[in-house]
């Protein structure tokens, strides 16, 4: 008698460990390590399960429950992807679970949140064949817009529905997603192509034209068919055809297109495209690199012959991108795969743009804005190693490559490469390297201002390093100015009525319109201004569920915050003391567009941040619109400093440098210096050299002095005798706990807890906190923080790790502090 099959399954869910599941007889002897399976938990859901194990151990002190699908057979991750997913959850303190359904497209899983759909391009004819389950189950979706798993069990009166779904699905009969998500809509172009029998045929053809001999509108209408599908030369491109609203347009009759239809001579149909095609156009074979790039690439070569780790630093506008293109056309005559790792979507679709030029269709893209089946079909591409390179933000270091042989992290430094948001916590740079590592890989590490660890790393020796100092062509580095506010609002001979722009500031961006040219100003704060308040009594408006103020949109006339999204009307009147004296404070992108619009009233502005790049195709077109000059001044957050190429910009002004260089955090300079030398890097990109202005309170700030002399190294080496004497990273390594709680006392006394166990755990020096953070409640949860920090040479951080678990069980233990949420997030600056 054979012996009965379990299996130790991750289930997505915030608990330790696998759970165990006997397999069916039908099931025995078809999952491996990596399958997918559908388990239950509970009376009331259901989870996509990822085998870790296939044993014949049952469980002891328990009944064990029954699988109830396959989702799929074949692996979903393989052996390599395996070791990396436990590395995240080892390393970042994570629940495995959690990390392996983080990694997991929500297209393979399926849930009790799961529902289905009818396919929008769905049309049952006498062709389709179903069996009386599936016909049950359409016809009941026919009557709603969806229906949960359990549903659709009841409508079928079966114990499984996993073979009904997939053949369904196989029909191209239903869609699957998932409730929390937005309900998939895939993109449909209606099309015709020439009936069957002129193709089989060809002397019908010849008598069909003779037939419309005379009718111009239908011939024409058959000549263009002809002449886009020349199935004189192929009979097999009739099958593609071509989209109806070619025929759309004055060229062309829509009713004899119609007449044509109905004789047959046409039979219509669609066809589902992917949301993201990538347009090829001619590729480009060759392309001349400078003898410095050259110097450059042959270095690098040169490097990882040595090291399996590369730091190109490279100044903005030096051409690091060509250098990329290079080595990934090397790997890929090689055979090789590579991931080309952004910090964002929207760089995301700017590179797109620019290595579909070499690449066409070899190039795939992987993101959050991509729906789930375009996710699943570049996750199943990547696995089967027929996708050879993947451009790709965070979430694409979990892909299966197969045959990795290059990881390019462009913006290295960038601080969206770390997910702060859920679990896991993970940084993809550094994760990105161990997948590197187990797939025996090499990785280049890109950036015009890197990260102060890869800096420290590479000037010690860990890493190979090579610099580009030069920018490519006849372009110069850009003037770096001043403009003091202090001594511009002193200045009583020439007085300015807008303090928030200093004369200087205005007066370049006059000359700069005049000329003709183009400029760039930057403020890290979208919105309208950071708040509103009354004049009369004082009253600011602030969230009522964060400890935050409301932002003011004006636009929406509607105050948001921009942490736990509640948003509410303006008020005519003060809440407060009901007086009509409601004014702005402060600054941000939406007003700076606006004040511009009085201050330069012939300049044409453009506002670039999070509000309005929310569609997919908003971020394409501002910046297409900008290198067409369409747009004089372009004003924006962040999102404008991360590796654009502006090809006409010459003149930037950034409002206030000092709101960086003083945010409580140890890493605020480094950003500050990383930012603004991004900023200055938009400038200047051709022949003339371009100029920045950045307006402060005070110029003499070392960082500044440091940035106008483009003095990095210089900048560089006093932040880390800065970050040596005061035991932060490069040198330690830190693990931050967050404590969650409705309750403020509780919060606090969670927070007392554990950090009494961890003193007397790691001594007192080694444990900062606890402390209420500068936003200590959001979303109505009141936050506590603790900060360890360990010495990278003294401590055994494995050893640390399990020792502060199991500081965090005993407090789990605990029914007093069980209303508090604990999150634990290793590197987490």
């Amino acid at each position: 008698m054979e012996s009965i099959q379990f299996i130790d399954c991750y289930l997505p869910l915030a608990l330790s460990g696998t759970f165990t599941y006997k397999l069916p007889i039908e099931f025995q002897d078809k999952l491996v390590q990596g399958s997918l399976v559908v388990v239950p938990f509970n009376e009331r859901n259901i989870y996509t399960g990822i085998v870790k194990r296939v044993h014949s151990q049952p469980p002891v002190g328990y009944i064990v429950k029954n699988a109830i699908e396959i989702l799929e057979q074949e692996p979903v991750f393989h052996p390599t992807q395996l070791k990396l997913l436990d590395w995240i959850s080892e390393y970042y303190m994570a629940e495995p679970g959690l990390t392996f359904h983080a990694a997991l497209p929500a297209g393979f899983k399926i849930s009790t949140e799961s529902k289905i759909q009818i396919h929008p391009a769905f049309e049952e004819d006498e062709t389709t064949q179903l069996s009386e389950n599936e016909g049950k189950l359409l016809d009941a979706l026919k009557t709603v817009p969806a229906l949960t798993y359990a549903d659709a069990l009841k409508v079928t009166r079966t114990k499984t529905l996993y073979h009904i779904l997939q053949s369904l699905k196989k029909k191209q009969a239903i869609l699957l997603f998932e409730e929390y998500k937005h309900i998939y809509k895939p993109r449909i172009i209606q099309k015709i192509r020439l009936a069957e029998k002129f193709i089989i045929d060809r002397e019908l053809l010849k008598e069909l034209m003779d037939s419309i001999s005379g009718q111009e509108k239908q011939e024409n209408v058959l000549l263009k068919y002809l002449q886009d599908v020349p199935v004189w030369n192929d009979k097999t491109i009739n099958q593609s055809g071509i989209p109806k609203n070619v025929f759309n347009g004055n060229d062309f009759s829509g009713s004899a297109l119609k007449t044509l239809i109905k004789k047959g001579v046409f039979e219509e149909f669609k066809e589902i495209t992917s949301r993201e095609n990538i347009v090829t156009e001619e590729l480009k074979k060759d392309y001349q690199l400078s003898d410095i790039q050259e110097i450059a690439l042959q270095r690098i070569r040169e490097l990882f012959l040595q090291k399996d780790i590369v730091l190109l630093q490279g100044i903005t506008g030096s051409g690091k991108t060509e250098i990329y293109i290079s080595l990934v056309q090397e790997q890929i005559a090689a055979g090789k795969q590579v991931l080309f790792l952004m910090p964002e979507i929207a760089l995301t679709t700017h590179m797109t743009s620019r290595l579909v030029k070499y690449f066409g269709k070899e190039l795939d893209t992987y993101h959050s804005r991509l729906s789930e089946n375009e996710r699943v079909e570049t996750w199943k591409k990547v696995q089967d190693g027929t996708s050879l390179l993947v451009l790709g933000a965070r979430s694409s270091v979990f892909l299966p490559f197969k045959n990795l042989g290059l990881i390019i992290i462009d913006e290295e430094h960038d601080s969206s490469f770390k997910q702060n948001e859920k679990t896991p916590r993970y940084q993809a740079r550094d994760t990105a390297l161990v997948l590197a590592k187990l797939s025996g890989a090499k990785t280049l590490l890109g950036s015009a201002t890197p990260s102060l660890e890869s800096y420290y790393k590479a000037k010690s020796g860990i890493y190979g390093y090579v610099r580009l100092d030069t920018r490519h062509g006849q372009s110069l580095m850009p003037l770096i100015q001043f403009a003091d506010l202090k001594a511009d609002r002193k200045n009583t001979a020439l007085p300015n009525p807008h303090m928030e722009y200093s004369t200087f500031l205005i007066k370049s961006l006059e000359e700069s319109l005049e000329a003709k040219e183009q400029s760039l100003l930057f403020q890290n704060r979208r919105g309208y201004a950071p708040y509103l308040c009354c004049e009369t009594c004082g009253w600011v408006s602030m969230c009522k569920q964060c400890a935050v103020s409301l932002t003011y949109h004006q636009r929406d006339k509607r105050l948001k915050c921009h942490y736990c999204g509640h948003q509410e009307k303006v008020s005519a009147t003060c809440p407060a003391c009901n007086s009509a004296r409601l004014t702005t404070k402060g600054l941000g992108t939406e007003k700076i567009e606006e004040d511009l619009a009085a201050l330069l009233p012939k300049a044409r502005v453009q506002r670039m941040d999070q509000d309005t790049t929310r569609t997919k195709n908003a971020f394409k077109n501002i910046y297409d619109g900008l290198n067409k000059g369409e747009i004089d001044i372009l004003v924006g957050t962040q999102m404008i400093t991360k590796g654009l190429d502006f090809e006409k910009i010459n003149l930037a002004g950034v409002l206030n440098a000092d709101q960086m260089m003083y945010f409580p955090d140890f890493r605020a300079n480094e950003r500050a210096f990383q930012m603004l030398t991004q900023v200055a890097g938009r400038t200047g990109r051709r022949e003339i050299q371009g100029k920045v202005i950045i307006q402060t309170f005070n110029p003499s700030h070392y960082l500044l002095q440091f940035l106008q002399q483009n003095d990095i190294d210089g900048f560089y080496e006093r932040e880390i005798q800065e970050r040596e004497k005061f035991h932060y990273p490069p040198f330690t390594r830190l693990i931050k706990l967050t404590f969650k709680d409705k309750d403020k006392n509780t919060c606090e006394l969670s927070a007392n807890f554990i950090a009494v166990k961890l003193r007397k755990l790691f001594g007192g020096a080694r444990v900062l906190g606890p402390e209420w953070p500068p936003v200590d409640r959001i979303n109505n949860m009141y936050l506590k923080e603790i900060l360890l920090k360990f010495e990278r040479d003294k401590i055994d951080i494995a050893k640390t790790k399990l020792l502060l678990k199991n500081a965090i069980s005993e407090f789990h233990k605990d029914k007093t502090y069980k209303s508090t949420i604990l999150v634990l997030d290793v590197d987490p600056y």
